[in-house]
């Protein structure tokens, strides 16, 4: 019975880690896109009108590894705590 409840327990972790790391991605994608355009916005309004393309452009490389990371462990702990519930069960 115990065994059982921690199998769903980590289930749900796996799960929540899963939607987070895509939940990240998704915001990662949003910034990516809104900080340059509020960047050359920003410069409108500045008296010397000064905008390059790469000065607003942020590097989100280490969160979109972070994010990767956290939908492949989810994705493996999905299986691997719902292949346990399966062997419990029979």
């Amino acid at each position: 019975m115990e065994g059982e409840i921690m199998n769903k327990i980590g289930f749900a972790v796996s799960f929540l880690l899963f939607i987070l790391g895509w939940c990240g991605i998704l915001l990662i994608s949003i910034l990516t896109e809104t900080i340059p355009l509020m960047g050359k916005m920003a410069s409108q309004f500045s008296p010397s009108n000064s905008y390059g393309e790469l000065m607003y452009a942020p590097n989100y490389t280490i969160a979109i590894i972070i994010a990767i990371l956290m939908i492949v462990i989810g994705g493996i702990m999905g299986v691997y705590f719902m292949k346990k519930e399966k062997n419990i069960n029979r």
